[in-house]
């Protein structure tokens, strides 16, 4: 599948931060992907989440609570009208993570790093698994750890 947008949404997400883009841009990917994503991430707007697969095998999800705000003041004073500032963060509680392994693979632990907490998992009927990370400060990570059949 594949989606067209006639405007730069993605420009104008970037350069202005407006809802209603990212609102267009996530409603598309979602489109597209229909029911397929791999990850799922139930969390504020301002958890930013990247993950990769590691030499080992483990699935690892960094979460990012990166709360920033726009600098005040005339943007003459400014490098470029995108420079935001962190002046508090505040923690997010209860970040639920669904993800779904490859056909035949297994998640066999999985645990929040680098606090080392092991985390509950819930195995859905399609063969997805759920965790909750009780606390994001700034940054954790969700590791999976699976019984290698994972690409």
């Amino acid at each position: 599948r594949s989606i067209y947008l006639a405007a730069k949404f993605g420009t104008l997400y970037w350069e202005t931060g407006f809802p209603y883009a990212k609102t267009i841009l996530v409603n598309a990917v979602c489109h597209a992907y229909a029911g397929q994503e791999r990850i799922k991430i139930t969390a504020p707007a301002s958890v930013e989440a990247t993950a990769f697969r590691d030499n080992a095998g483990r699935i690892i999800i960094h979460l990012v609570n990166f709360q920033t705000v726009p600098l005040r003041g005339g943007l003459e004073n400014h490098v470029s009208s995108r420079v935001y500032e962190t002046q508090a963060i505040l923690p997010v509680h209860d970040v639920r993570i669904e993800y779904r392994p490859e056909s035949g693979a297994k998640i066999r632990k999985a645990y929040q790093a680098p606090e080392m907490i092991d985390l509950n998992m819930e195995t859905m009927p399609d063969g997805r698994i759920a965790c909750v990370i009780p606390k994001v400060e700034i940054h954790t990570m969700l590791v999976l750890e699976t019984n290698g059949v994972e690409k």
